[in-house]
């Protein structure tokens, strides 16, 4: 308890005022801690990141080492921290149970940095892919005792004993974009139709996260809602919702912005990854309905969006949750703009010829919904743009 008085003084300001109780837990539940943080400035946002990182860490060697004793001890810290700023927050973090997540895809682009994210955070993972791009997206993790690598097609019963031995499932798993299923239709509905239907039967009653996607909502004038009748404008986004249809109440059904970003399986596809991509190669580009709105989330934020579905599953399950963040609303154009900030030297056309892009999603969406469950977007289009330089201009 010192120890972590202690730490915690040395990182937080010197006008903070810690308290703490001391409860007893039994050991059937000595896996669970609890820190409760109250009063939060906004202030010196990356100390309360320092503060919550330093003692989960110690809370948690603290129960390992008692783990062996009848009884354990568990101190839930309370802490006011007293900044002059105008605003509050509150904010529970509560250290769960280490699980066994399965991940159908989870070699892909989306897949490899969710593996990642759940091993930091103390789980298992068994990693549920056919490997098309290779096992490099995963070979910074290969090794972890706690990563199972299964080369193993959704399709086959081979994936049901994997995914009936886990506590929990995220379906990632699928033939991606209007492209590449217009490219191989037969491909496509056997593994985001017939694969989905053996995933979500193998699952059982268990907590469930299917991918499915924004493109569901297809061209529409008003203002996207979970509640708005879907309008699937292509063999994948009507594939999707074929898979949403399919779910129990225990699922939890994302619907993502499009995602932008870094991976170890770099999808140049994504519209501001190849944006940015033609801007670092020095390819001039030709626009076509520039004006056409689409919605974007990092890959950072959906990463964590696709954990946050775990671990409130309970207060999301059975709903559709749209994901992303409503100043990432973008016209076509204006992510070219963007882009322009960054290297001046790009150039490109907007055609307003009679000519059309063959991808024909325009809507806008709100993401009220889950923000009002507390989660929000964290980084932003610039910063995303700024990381993916970094990675194309190593590659020129």
């Amino acid at each position: 308890m010192s120890t972590i008085c202690r730490t915690f003084s040395q990182i937080a300001s010197p006008r903070a005022c810690v308290r703490s109780r001391v409860i007893n837990l039994s050991q059937q539940s000595n896996r669970f801690a609890y820190l409760e943080i109250i009063h939060v400035s906004d202030q010196l946002r990356s100390n309360q990141i320092m503060i919550i990182d330093h003692i989960s860490s110690l809370m948690y060697h603290s129960s390992s080492n008692a783990y062996h004793e009848s009884f354990i001890t568990i101190t839930i810290i309370t802490i006011t921290i007293t900044i002059t700023m105008t605003m509050t927050m509150t904010m529970t973090i509560t250290k769960k149970k280490n699980m066994k997540i399965a991940i159908t895809g989870g070699a892909g682009y989306i897949g490899c940095r969710l593996s990642e994210y759940f091993l930091r955070q103390g789980h298992t993972v068994d990693c549920i892919d056919w490997l098309k791009w290779g096992i490099e997206p995963v070979l910074n993790i290969v090794d972890n005792a706690s990563f199972n690598l299964h080369c193993v097609d959704i399709c086959t019963p081979e994936v049901e004993p994997i995914l009936k031995q886990a506590d929990a499932v995220v379906h990632l798993a699928g033939i991606i974009g209007f492209p590449a299923c217009n490219a191989e239709p037969d491909l496509a509905y056997r593994i985001n139709v017939e694969g989905t239907k053996r995933v979500v039967i193998a699952s059982d009653d268990k907590p469930f996260v299917y991918a499915s996607t924004g493109s569901v909502y297809g061209a529409l004038d008003s203002v996207c809602t979970e509640q708005v009748n879907t309008n699937p404008i292509s063999t994948y986004s009507v594939y999707k919702l074929a898979g949403e249809r399919m779910l129990d109440d225990q699922a939890v059904i994302i619907r993502p912005a499009t995602a932008f970003g870094v991976s170890n399986r770099l999808r140049n596809d994504l519209l501001i990854n190849d944006f940015v991509r033609k801007a670092c190669m020095g390819e001039h580009m030709v626009l076509f309905e520039g004006h056409f709105k689409r919605t974007f989330i990092s890959i950072n934020d959906l990463v964590r969006s696709f954990a946050w579905a775990i671990e409130k599953h309970d207060q999301m399950r059975d709903k559709i949750w749209n994901v992303g963040d409503e100043t990432l609303n973008h016209t076509k154009l204006e992510i070219c703009e963007t882009i322009r900030k960054h290297i001046p030297a790009w150039t490109y056309e907007n055609n307003t010829t009679l000519e059309h892009d063959q991808d024909g999603r325009n809507y806008f969406v709100d993401y009220t919904k889950i923000k009002n469950l507390g989660f929000t977007a964290t980084e932003t289009l610039n910063q995303g743009i700024q990381n993916l330089i970094k990675v194309y201009k190593s590659q020129v």
